[in-house]
């Protein structure tokens, strides 16, 4: 049987930095804390709706993800509590790495999304 998924949805913030350190890249993702949540799960892939690769259970509202390729990605975030509940996931954002610099942008859904590349 299916778990109930009663936590409310996840709204998130989402900051992006591309770190340039030589040829080593990294996007930094940060969102807001959900108060029902005991830990979340990063999400990231090649292709919209198609993670292939996520984080363990981290309780921080950051997390890094080593891009060494500087590939563009496709990322969300799910926030989840002990029992195994779980929300929706999270707006889906998208890492491209030709973008320079954009900061606060509205989306459709309401989301702000902040996105900084340092060099």
């Amino acid at each position: 049987m299916e778990k109930k998924k009663n936590m409310k949805n996840l709204i998130i913030t989402i900051l992006i930095t591309l770190f340039l350190t030589g040829p080593v890249f990294a996007t930094e993702v940060q969102w807001d804390s959900n108060p029902e949540a005991d830990y979340y799960v990063v999400y990231w892939g090649e292709a919209s709706g198609k993670y292939l690769q996520h984080s363990e259970n981290i309780t921080a509202t950051t997390y890094e993800i080593d891009n060494p390729d500087n590939i563009n990605y496709f990322i969300s975030v799910k926030a989840f509590n002990s029992c195994g509940n779980s929300s929706e996931f999270s707006p889906e954002i998208q890492y491209c790495k030709t973008v320079t610099a954009v900061e606060n942008v509205q989306t459709a859904a309401g989301t702000t999304i902040i996105i900084n590349v340092n060099q």
